[in-house]
């Protein structure tokens, strides 16, 4: 969409000059494609969220503590109101949530209540990830030849095999609106 570029640019402009690189593709792109793209020129760690999610403050500073808990943690999933594979961990906010103010509240207390609480799960849920920059390393990037959310299950093959785990976060929570395109 043209009308995001301009709002990237001036958060890259204000907030993160030398960090922030925005990519775009002069034809559509699969979602595999677009993320080995993004993650062949990522220097560090990577955060990424499908563009349906509402990322807080709280999300953030539970995924960044829970990637120092254990080596062994690769790839962490916040938790959401949609979890595809994962609808057990699912957290939904109160009704009536619309606004970014009451979200991050919310998203604070889902911190407090759940702790360090994470999970390992076997299937990588990849509207939303944070990817350790050592696994990144050690595998590459996601397989440009998978259609769908299929580059997604691959990448979780590959990050269990050399012993990395993936996990969700359960304090790390984030709004998904949930299958939208």
């Amino acid at each position: 969409d043209r009308a995001v570029q301009p709002a990237l640019e001036q958060f890259r402009r204000d907030i993160a000059p030398a960090t922030v690189r925005i990519c775009r593709f002069h034809r559509p792109m699969t979602y595999a494609h677009g993320l080995a793209y993004a993650l062949s020129f990522a220097r560090g760690d990577v955060l990424f969220i499908s563009h349906d999610m509402e990322l807080t403050p709280a999300c953030v500073e539970a995924l960044l503590a829970a990637a120092k808990l254990d080596e062994s943690i690769g790839v962490i999933r916040p938790t959401s109101q949609h979890m595809d594979w994962a609808n057990k961990l699912a957290v939904a906010p109160p009704p009536g949530i619309t606004a970014l103010d009451p979200l991050c509240r919310f998203a604070s207390e889902v911190r407090k209540h759940f702790q360090d609480d994470i999970v390992d799960w076997p299937i990588l849920i990849g509207d939303a990830m944070f990817i350790k920059r050592s696994v990144i390393d050690r595998i590459g990037t996601f397989d440009p030849r998978f259609v769908g959310f299929m580059g997604a299950i691959d990448y979780g093959l590959r990050v269990g095999r050399p012993g990395f785990r993936q996990v969700i976060a359960r304090r790390a929570r984030l709004s998904h609106q949930g299958h939208a395109t």
